[in-house]
C-alpha cells in the first residue's frame, strides 16, 4: 500500500530535531514524506530544507493552520497516487512497525476508511486515547481508556466514532468520496468533522493497540492557551451548527455558557483571564457563525 506522510509546520525551530528523529523511525515505512510549511520565516524555511533534504517541503503563501496545511499535502499526495495517507503532527512519535500494522489493518478490511494506534502520553504507559466516541445529541467526545495504563486488557482493536486528527491513516478512497478537511476550523475539531462525515458515510474508523503512537507535546497543554481553547470552543460550536443545525448549536452554547461563571473563577483564581475571556469569546464567535 503506497502511503505518504504528511505534517505541518509554522516557526517550531525547538521542535526541528526532535521532529527528524521521530520521522526517521517510520521513514522506511512510507513512499513520501510531505511537509508543508505555513509561511514561517524565512530563516526557519532554510532549516528545515537543511533538516529535512530527503522530504518534499510544500511552501504556503499564507498561514492557513493545520486544516489547510493538511489539505495541500493530501492533495499532493493523492496526485502522486498514494493509496493512504498518514496525518502525523511533529510531537507524535510513531515507533518502528506501529505503521505497518497500521497499513496492515487498513488493507484487511474494505470498509475500513480511518483507522489508528493506541495514543499513549510522555510516560509511555498511560493512554491518552484509544479513539473516541461521539454524543449524537451535542458532538462532544469521550476519548476511550483515557488515564487508563497500557496493558493487555484492552481490547485488540475498536470500532470508534473518533480517531486523533493528528495521528491517523486515511484510504484514498475516502477524501475522494467525502472531500478534504473544512478549513474554515483552522485548527481543532477538524478530525471531528472529518470523522463524523466519513463514518456518516459509511466508512468504520478502527483503532488497534497493535501500533502505539506516543504524544510527546512540549509545554502547556493547549486547554490552557487563550487562543487554543477559543478555536477548540468556536469550532466545536461551528461543527454543530454544520451538522445538526442551529437548535442544536444554541443548546450546546447554553451548556457551555452554565459552566462559564465557574470556568471563569478557575481560571482567574490561576492568574489566567485571559484564558477564561478565549473560552466566552469562542462561544460568542460559534454562536454567530
Amino acid at each position: 500500500m503506497k502511503t505518504a506522510a504528511v505534517s505541518s509546520s509554522f516557526n517550531e525551530y525547538d521542535l526541528l530535531d526532535s521532529f527528524r528523529r521521530r520521522v526517521d523511525e517510520y521513514r522506511a515505512e512510507i513512499d513520501w514524506h510531505i511537509i508543508v510549511d505555513n509561511l514561517s520565516d524565512d530563516r526557519y524555511r532554510e532549516l528545515l530544507r537543511k533538516t529535512f533534504p530527503d522530504s518534499i517541503i510544500l511552501e504556503r503563501f499564507s498561514n492557513g493552520g493545520t486544516t489547510a496545511a493538511f489539505n495541500d499535502g493530501i492533495k499532493y499526495a493523492l496526485a502522486e497516487g498514494a493509496e493512504a495517507v498518514l496525518l502525523i503532527t511533529q510531537d507524535i512519535r510513531l515507533p518502528a512497525d506501529s505503521l505497518m500494522e497500521l497499513k496492515n489493518l487498513l488493507a484487511s478490511r474494505p470498509k475500513a476508511g480511518i483507522v489508528g494506534p493506541v495514543l499513549l502520553k510522555p510516560d509511555m504507559k498511560t493512554i491518552e486515547e484509544f479513539g473516541g466516541t461521539i454524543n449524537q445529541r451535542t458532538l462532544e467526545i469521550t476519548k476511550n481508556y483515557a488515564g487508563r495504563l497500557i496493558n493487555d486488557d484492552l481490547p485488540e482493536e475498536m470500532k470508534v466514532d473518533f480517531i486523533a486528527g493528528g495521528m491517523n491513516l486515511t484510504r484514498r478512497e475516502v477524501f475522494e468520496q467525502i472531500g478534504l478537511q473544512d478549513e474554515s476550523l483552522f485548527m481543532y475539531c477538524d478530525e471531528l468533522d472529518f470523522d463524523y462525515r466519513a463514518k456518516k458515510t459509511g466508512w468504520e474508523l478502527i483503532t488497534t493497540q497493535r501500533a502505539k503512537a506516543v504524544h510527546e507535546h512540549p509545554g502547556e497543554a493547549s486547554f490552557f492557551k487563550p487562543y487554543s481553547l477559543f478555536l477548540m470552543t468556536r469550532n466545536h460550536l461551528w461543527v454543530v451548527r454544520k451538522h445538526l443545525g442551529r437548535s442544536a448549536t444554541l443548546r450546546v452554547a447554553l451548556s457551555k455558557l452554565k459552566k462559564f461563571p465557574r470556568f471563569t473563577a478557575g481560571m482567574v483564581k490561576h492568574g489566567r483571564a485571559m484564558t477564561a475571556l478565549a473560552y466566552g469569546w469562542g462561544i460568542v464567535k460559534g454562536l454567530s457563525g
